[in-house]
Parts: C-alpha cells; structure tokens; sequence
C-alpha cells in the first residue's frame, strides 16, 4: 500500500488495471489489486487427485513403460510417458472424487496390436513368480521369436520386479526371480506382454493376478 500526497493519478480514485486508488481521511492511497481466485470445479479437483494417484506407479515402471509406449507415442507424435498417463488415467482410476482410488489391475505398461495370450496366470514357484498361459489357444500368427515383458508390483510397501526381453513366447512360460529381493510381505500384482524381438511390435498388457511372496528368512 502506497500514501501519496498528490497522488500520481492526478487525485483520482478507482481502479486502473491491478491499481486501486481511493481517498481516506484526506490522503490519497494506491493499492494493489487481487483478483479473487475462482474456486475449483469438482472436475478440476477429481484431475488433480488421479495425477497425485497415478504419477507414483508410473514412476516406478518407468523403464517399461518407456518400451511398451514408445511405438504408440511415435504414432501420435507425442512421447511414452504422456501415452502410458493418457491410457492409465482412464484404465485405472475408479471411483469418484474424493473418493478415488487405483485399479491395478488395469494397469497398462504396454500398449500395441501384438496377438496376446489367454488364461494368463501367475504363481510362486520356490524362489520365482512363474508365468503361464494357455499354448492351446495361441494364435498361428504369432511368432516363435517374441519375447516376454514380465514385471511384478507391488504398492505397499512399493516394489517393483521385472524384465524385458530374454524369454521366449514358444517356451509357454516365463519367470521372475522375487524372494531374495523381498524384505517384508508384498501383495504383488503381475503382469505380462509380448514384444517381437526387434522391438518393432508389442502387445496390450495382460493381467496376471495377485501373487503373496513373503520374505526369505533362511
């Protein structure tokens, strides 16, 4: 807040742009002005909380996401972490605001039209989470020479497992190795994709259930 004697708008009041002048008890006072902010919307804020829900496990799958999107985002012209937040922001957000929450079942870590695999399912076997899937069912287009994309996560506390590349689609089934890194309980969700060798080609993401692995005390 300024006084000024004269004032330097030639003792006039009201308000010029972000300037309020006024006369009190016979002095000429400039002030300036702030633009109430508008209240948020409930759209706005249900926005807001799915960024604050989603950027978190986005992070931590960071690097498979960066291959599982990079051909989606080439076609769109954008880049694979604004694809994988484009498709999870609608995949994995359930509820409405303030109540949301994640489905992680949903998640997506790639996105693509490679023909995926059916009754896929995950296990602990010994120290690995062994993934499976029906070898009856596989389609005839699919190629001996596609790879497997595996990662396990975990939200509480936050882990993630997993690989890219290595295991073969013709083997019918694909390993993780969990225990030795464990050092408390997790509740991991599994998931699963094919990419061609290559890397010019990957599938949607399948779901492959939620496996308990406790830690290794021996």
């Amino acid at each position: 807040m300024a006084i000024l004697k004269n004032g330097i708008l030639g003792g006039s009041s009201g308000k010029v742009g972000p300037i309020v002048t006024y006369v009190s008890k016979g002095k000429h006072i400039m002030r300036s002005y702030r633009k109430k902010r508008k209240k948020s919307s409930v759209g706005e804020l249900a926005s807001r909380e799915a960024t604050r829900l989603i950027t978190p496990v986005l992070l931590s799958v960071k690097r498979f996401i960066k291959v599982g999107f990079q051909l989606e985002a080439a076609l769109k012209n954008t880049n694979y972490y604004n694809e994988a937040y484009r498709y999870n922001r609608k995949a994995i957000v359930a509820g409405s605001y303030p109540d949301q929450y994640l489905d992680l079942s949903n998640l997506q870590v790639t996105a693509g039209e490679k023909p995926i695999a059916k009754d896929v399912h995950a296990s602990l076997n010994g120290e690995y989470l062994e993934f499976r899937w029906n070898m009856d069912a596989e389609k005839t287009e699919t190629k001996d020479i596609d790879q497997l994309i595996l990662v396990a996560y975990c939200d509480t506390p936050r882990v993630v497992i997993g690989v890219v590349g290595g295991q073969l689609r013709k083997q019918g089934f694909g390993r993780l190795e969990v225990v030795r890194f464990q050092r408390t309980t997790c509740v991991f969700h599994t998931f699963m994709a094919f990419i061609s060798e290559d890397r010019n080609s990957v599938s949607n993401t399948m779901y492959a259930g939620q496996v308990i692995v406790a830690p290794d005390n021996g």
